[in-house]
């Protein structure tokens, strides 16, 4: 799952119109290519998009970033918390104080993150 909302946010930063569905687990399709909402993490800066669901989202590092390449995937769960899932190859411990800053945003934080990032399509349009 990770992987394929990373391909499809990546796709969505290149051409958001071009980019292909990438099934959910419970198989309906999602792309994570609304937004992005810009923000600044643990030092470093990173776009946010948001997800088909409504409650799902993908952080990519911005390109030039020393965090670069990195993504974080954003995940919902049924008890209302939160899965932070990364990976990429930029400074580490850059990117290991974004993701102890998305952590600490809590399930309201991400939430709004998520909000924000489509807030940010809407305006676009």
């Amino acid at each position: 799952m990770i992987a394929a909302l990373l391909f499809v946010a990546l796709a969505g930063q290149a051409a958001p119109a071009q980019a292909a569905p990438a099934p959910a687990p419970q198989g309906e399709p999602m792309a994570c290519t609304i937004g992005p909402v810009e923000r600044s993490f643990g030092g470093s800066d990173w776009a946010v998009f948001a997800c088909s669901d409504g409650k799902s989202a993908v952080v990519l590092s911005k390109p030039g970033s020393p965090a670069a390449p990195f993504y974080f995937a954003i995940q919902p769960q049924p008890d209302g918390h939160f899965d932070i899932a990364g990976e990429g190859t930029g400074d580490k411990a850059l990117s290991e104080a974004a993701g102890n800053a998305l952590r600490d945003l809590g399930k309201a934080g991400l939430a709004q993150l998520v909000a924000d990032a489509r807030a940010t399509a809407k305006k676009g349009r």
